[in-house]
């Protein structure tokens, strides 16, 4: 659910709740060793074993201000905008096999976005600098992770064509860069914060 208000012809503020977040992540395993185990099972030697990770949840709640920098009639527009995004949401594991919605700590955002409109197309590209608070998240083993406080940039490239009214083709680019986390008191770099992500 998103909900915006317009101060004036230029500057919308609003809030974002994903309000039916789910996560689906499935992972087959041919295992070769006796006596190895993964998310707390033991698995059979020379069998494979297939394990579904999911998580069904609301999201974090985001507050977010945008202002129009360009006119609202050109075809080329500008935008600045700041999000802050709180830790509403669930961010512990209940099993080894569940996946929280929730990032477990505050992150603000401020981000130039870019738009173009060429007929049926659309062209559309943003950067943002993140800030994060510091954070901690326990997993179902007791395993202690501590998010440190943290700057980190993500951008966005998206193209659209609308193909028929009410319909439109979208193909979106997603970036972030990241620092990682802190387990047990050891540094471990986490591929969930430097990744890219096609849509």
């Amino acid at each position: 659910i998103s909900i915006g208000y317009g101060i004036n012809s230029r500057l919308v503020a609003g809030l974002t709740v994903p309000v039916a977040s789910r996560v689906r992540r499935s992972l087959s395993v041919t295992n070769f060793a006796a006596g190895a185990s993964l998310f707390g099972q033991t698995l059979p030697v020379g069998q494979s074993v297939r394990f579904v990770q999911k998580g069904d949840d609301l999201g974090d709640l985001t507050l977010n201000a945008q202002y129009r920098v360009s006119p609202a009639a050109d075809d080329v527009s500008w935008f600045l905008a700041f999000d802050a995004t709180a830790p509403t949401a669930r961010s512990d594991a209940r099993d080894a096999l569940d996946l929280p919605i929730g990032q477990g700590y505050w992150s603000l955002t401020p981000s130039m976005s870019f738009g173009l409109r060429d007929g049926a197309w659309s062209h559309f590209a943003k950067a943002g600098y993140e800030l994060t608070a510091e954070a901690a998240a326990t997993d179902v083993d007791g395993t202690r992770s501590v998010y440190r406080a943290a700057r980190g940039a993500n951008f966005t490239l998206g193209t659209s064509y609308r193909m028929h009214r009410g319909v439109t083709a979208r193909l979106n680019l997603f970036g972030l860069d990241r620092n990682g986390r802190i387990v047990d008191g050891v540094e471990r770099p986490d591929r969930n914060f430097r990744s890219v992500e096609l849509r």
